[in-house]
């Protein structure tokens, strides 16, 4: 798991928003707009955007995280993301490049690289933190 691979340094790259309780959707979408959309937009929504998203999945500000949360992924059983669960949230395991363990299909994301460690990080907190406490 990154956060074990890396120790301290996931609290000094974690989002700002801390979250509360069973999984609380309202509080994972603004997590998502205060802490994640804008290393989306700047990695992930060219392709993943408009009528024709690649893989079906629109990442752009309005339709994201409701297209990501308990939302079944199109490459494999799993959910695009699992509230507090890395290993069964499709999105992760795509970005971390485990996704074909996973009975999932095509290249890891995004495409022609990885995230850095600190975006990274930002997803895993963001998908973590979704479970509540």
């Amino acid at each position: 798991m990154f956060a074990a691979a890396f120790g301290g340094f996931l609290t000094l790259c974690a989002p700002a928003t801390v979250f509360a309780g069973d999984t609380d959707t309202d509080a994972c979408v603004e997590a998502w707009k205060a802490d994640v959309q804008r290393m989306v937009n700047s990695r992930c929504v060219t392709c993943h955007q408009n009528a024709a998203p690649a893989g079906n999945l629109s990442l752009q500000r309005g339709t994201a995280p409701g297209s990501l949360i308990d939302q079944p992924s199109d490459q494999s059983e799993l959910v695009y993301v699992k509230p507090g669960s890395l290993e069964d949230s499709y999105l992760f395991r795509k970005l971390e490049g485990t996704h074909l363990e996973a009975g999932g299909s095509g290249q890891r994301m995004p495409l022609g690289g990885s995230l850095s460690e600190s975006d990274l990080a930002i997803i895993e907190t963001w998908i973590t933190g979704c479970a509540g406490e």
